[in-house]
């Protein structure tokens, strides 16, 4: 009688394809527990984020020329200008009060040919 290479075959599959999950299983997630504190302060820390007021700083001075539109800043994405338009008119952000208009803008970098974006703004008035 002759022996089934093909049942021998499935075997040596399935052995391969089990050791094959074996290797791609992840180790289980530990999470760590935070430390609960529950104690009185008298006042909230002010935060640590280093782009709290990059942008108020950066839009004072234009309060002094309204109507006049600025190049504020060029991003290395084409969604960077974009994101933060968006920051910037739903108050995500702290700038100067009054009426402000934004823009952004894609363009093609012709050093890299990577697209980038720029982010326009102009202080309307109080």
């Amino acid at each position: 009688m002759v022996p089934d290479e093909k049942a021998d075959d499935v075997a040596q599959t399935s052995g391969t394809a089990d050791a094959t999950k074996e290797a791609t299983k992840k180790a289980p997630k530990t999470r760590t527990q935070p430390e609960y504190v529950m104690q009185p302060v008298d006042e909230i820390p002010p935060s640590e984020d280093s782009r709290g007021l990059r942008y108020f700083e950066l839009l004072s001075p234009m309060v002094e020329h309204p109507g006049q539109t600025y190049l504020i800043a060029h991003y290395a994405t084409d969604a960077g200008a974009s994101a933060v338009k968006r920051q910037l008119v739903r108050g995500k952000r702290t700038i100067p009060a009054g009426k402000w208009e934004f823009a952004s803008r894609t363009w093609l970098d012709p050093d890299t040919g990577i697209r980038r974006s720029s982010l326009y703004g102009m202080y309307v008035g109080p």
